[in-house]
């Protein structure tokens, strides 16, 4: 009867060979998951983005429906007809008079400047600028401006 001698090291894995594959797999797992948490925040940002921008683009729809269907002929009636929007008036700087209108459901509010071109040039129409900042970190998330044209003026 003969008995089989097995030699050692012949078969199977060793010790070295299997520590190197988990390292290996170990650092393929981690690039997907990078990638994946990357991804995320993308997507994330993303979000941001178009929520804030329709926003800005809801706003302006609202002031261009307002001055489409106006008959408003004169500065003062049009500047106190924006709070019918929702907007609180903020004051005057040089160029603009500022309203502003927060949104209570987002974390963002919203601010109006209204631009008035002097009268001997195209005097029916006012520069609006739409910007929406960030409520938390007061920073300007979206920007959208445009042109109406006053019903009367």
């Amino acid at each position: 009867m003969k008995i089989k001698q097995y030699k050692l090291g012949t078969s199977g894995f060793s010790l070295i060979e299997v520590m190197a594959s988990i390292i290996i797999l170990f650092f393929i797992l981690l690039s997907f998951f990078t990638l994946l948490i990357s991804s995320a925040k993308t997507i994330n940002t993303s979000e941001t983005i178009v929520n804030y921008t329709y926003l800005a683009q809801k706003e302006m729809e609202n002031v261009y429906e307002k001055s489409s269907s106006s008959t408003l002929n004169k500065w003062e009636e049009i500047k106190d007809s924006i709070p019918s929007l929702g907007y609180a008036y903020i004051g005057e700087d040089s160029d603009y008079t500022i309203f502003q209108k927060t949104i209570a459901d987002k974390k963002a509010y919203i601010l109006l400047k209204i631009k008035m071109h002097k009268p001997y040039e195209y005097s029916n129409l006012t520069n609006i600028i739409i910007e929406v900042y960030d409520e938390e970190k007061d920073r300007l998330k979206s920007q959208m401006e445009s042109i109406v044209s006053w019903g009367g003026l």
